[in-house]
């Protein structure tokens, strides 16, 4: 028995060895896998250089989204640097040049093709999901589209706009066009005409007809912004065939003469409206110097804060009745940068992101901003009836061209602007040496050959 009790004994101690050893093995495999994973996770952490816009750091509904964005991928690590806008154009080239481009960076519309063509940034196709894809309105894929890949996307869009006080119009015992019509040229001058009035008998005009920018700050951008859509109402083309400027045309001569009559025939907008700029305009709008204007749709909202009720828009006005009303329709694009594959789904989860239909419907709500996914212009939130005109302005909705050339045009089309509305230069002589100038300077840098 005693032997038995041994030999019992020397099986339970070589089990509970070997448990131990079990254990231990177990132990240290749990420890590996433990510490695989904390290395998996570490390798998953990426950092992603961001130029988002300046202008966009204080809105809250941007705030919110890279709130929201952090939370879902923790993962990802923002580096923000913000940029002014149109002029950073040269910031994004020296980076790109010296190899310090961001992964991820939101571009001015017509920066996009040069981009492209030069290879500095990324097609969407290989991350773009079809369903995504196809949310989005034909001629933004489009546009942002080279050689068959598509390299960025519209967050939102803006339309040149012609916008009026409901109240002031209703005074001088003028009935605005149906909502969904447009003016023609000279019935929107004999309005200006009656809404331009000296209140208190002082021999100077208080409130008058219509507000123009013609400034060139901004390299031009808001002057030819709300100015192109006449240049596009008569049928012109900005760039030919052959990738030339086009501007010296009966178009463009049409464009800029209605411009000088609107100040020195009819009188309805003041001589300094060279100088002005479109932000200049909106807060002359708002202390009530103005009763219409040719602003941007975003500048409806608060506007419409300041006179509940009392704003209104209008389609731009045409030519004669029976041609389309045209505008211009902007945006900054989404791109991304980075070659790295690392990065690259990382990239295409903060541009997806920002562009969901959360984030844009919460964007355009707030800035006034048109939606570019059908999903969320369909939302009843945007049924409004300054919403409806915008939506029908996109109808005839042009974009400046991405040609290399464009900024030159639009430039010197700038100078046409201020010539003309300081009557320095009658309109042909104003094109002709515009188009001469930009010729010029497009062939002295290689961009005409």
């Amino acid at each position: 028995m005693r032997w038995k009790q041994k030999e019992k004994t020397k099986e339970a101690q070589i089990k509970m060895k070997t448990m131990s050893k079990f254990s231990l093995v177990s132990s240290l495999v749990l420890l590996l896998v433990l510490a695989s994973c904390s290395l998996a996770m570490a390798a998953k952490q990426v950092e992603l250089v961001v130029w988002d816009l300046q202008s966009y750091a204080n809105q809250p509904w941007y705030q919110n989204a890279i709130k929201a964005f952090t939370e879902k991928y923790p993962h990802i690590k923002l580096e923000f640097e913000p940029h002014e806008g149109v002029p950073a154009e040269p910031k994004f080239i020296s980076a790109i040049r010296t190899g310090n481009a961001p992964d991820v960076g939101i571009l001015n519309l017509y920066w996009v093709k040069d981009f492209a063509m030069n290879g500095w940034i990324q097609p969407l196709d290989p991350v773009i999901e079809p369903e995504t894809r196809a949310d989005f309105f034909d001629g933004f894929l489009e546009y942002a589209s080279y050689d068959g890949q598509l390299y960025g996307l519209f967050n939102e869009t803006g339309v040149a706009t012609v916008l009026y006080r409901k109240d002031l119009l209703a005074e001088a015992g003028i009935t605005p066009p149906a909502l969904l019509e447009a003016w023609d040229f000279d019935e929107f001058a004999e309005a200006a005409k009656k809404l331009t009035k000296d209140v208190n008998g002082d021999g100077k005009i208080d409130v008058w007809g219509v507000g123009i920018a013609g400034s060139r700050t901004g390299g031009g951008g808001p002057a030819t912004f709300v100015q192109f859509p006449f240049f596009w109402a008569l049928g012109g083309e900005l760039i030919d065939e052959n990738g030339w400027p086009a501007i010296n045309s009966e178009a463009g001569r049409g464009s800029l003469q209605f411009y000088h009559d609107l100040v020195y025939k009819h009188g309805v907008a003041p001589q300094e409206s060279y100088s002005y700029t479109w932000d200049d305009i909106a807060r002359g709008f708002s202390a009530g110097q103005y009763a219409m204007a040719f602003l941007h749709n975003t500048h409806a909202p608060s506007l419409e804060q300041q006179f509940p009720g009392q704003i209104g828009a209008m389609l731009y006005p045409v030519p004669e009745h029976g041609v389309t009303s045209a505008t211009t329709a902007g945006g900054w694009i989404y791109s991304i940068f980075t070659d790295d594959p690392d990065k690259q789904q990382a990239a295409w989860d903060y541009v997806s992101w920002m562009l969901s239909p959360e984030v844009m419907r919460a964007m355009c709500v707030e800035i006034g901003g048109l939606p570019t996914r059908r999903s969320v212009f369909d939302d009843p939130i945007f049924a409004s009836e300054l919403f409806q005109v915008f939506g029908r302005q996109l109808e005839g909705a042009h974009m400046k061209p991405g040609d290399p050339i464009f900024p030159v045009i639009q430039d010197e089309f700038g100078v046409a602007i201020q010539e003309v509305l300081m009557n320095q230069k009658d309109p042909a002589t104003a094109l002709e040496d515009a188009e001469r100038n930009v010729i010029q300077r497009g062939q002295a840098t290689g961009i005409l050959k």
